[in-house]
């Protein structure tokens, strides 16, 4: 008989030196004080970027596999079953505003961000956070049977079921 129980935990965070700093304020916009982080910038005929915050994931797997095996003349029985339970948390706050430039104000899209006269604004309003929990669990039977020593056969069932997950 072999019995396992694990555990396993993983921590993803992603983060900028600019998460802590309202980047906008710095720059000279009024009324942008909590807006910390990077801002997106679009461009028509320049490249951008999007805009950057801090992201958290944290994903544990807690597991319980059983096998059993029993040995009887040529045939060598396996059996077993796994339970896996797989936690998902993640949190992500709101992200700073973009900004996309057309030139509709002066003709061209990087003279409208010089001037500061963008052509749209998105913003984020709520953080996003989710806790997700999925399920899984496993049977087998295997059977290997020996009919002359250079030839074995094997043959088994698998049964797996991984239902949706759910917050």
């Amino acid at each position: 008989n072999e019995f396992r129980l694990g555990f396993s935990r993983t921590l993803l965070a992603f983060s900028s030196p600019f998460d802590t700093q309202s980047v906008l304020s710095t720059a000279g916009l009024n009324n942008a004080t909590g807006l910390n982080g990077l801002p997106g910038l679009s461009f028509v005929n320049f490249s951008g970027m999007s805009a950057i915050s801090f992201t958290q994931n944290v994903d544990q797997v807690k597991g319980i596999t059983d096998n059993f095996s029993i040995f009887n003349g040529n045939h060598s029985l396996k059996m077993g079953m796994l339970f896996n339970r797989s936690d998902v948390f993640s949190s992500v706050p709101p992200t700073p505003p973009s900004f996309s430039f057309s030139g509709a104000l002066s003709g061209y899209d990087f003279a409208d961000f010089m001037l500061g006269q963008p052509s749209t604004l998105s913003r984020t309003l709520g953080s996003s956070s989710g806790y997700i929990f999925q399920n899984e669990f496993g049977l087998y039977l295997e059977d290997s049977f020996k009919i002359r020593p250079n030839l074995t056969l094997q043959y088994g069932l698998r049964y797996d079921i991984q239902p949706f997950s759910y917050e």
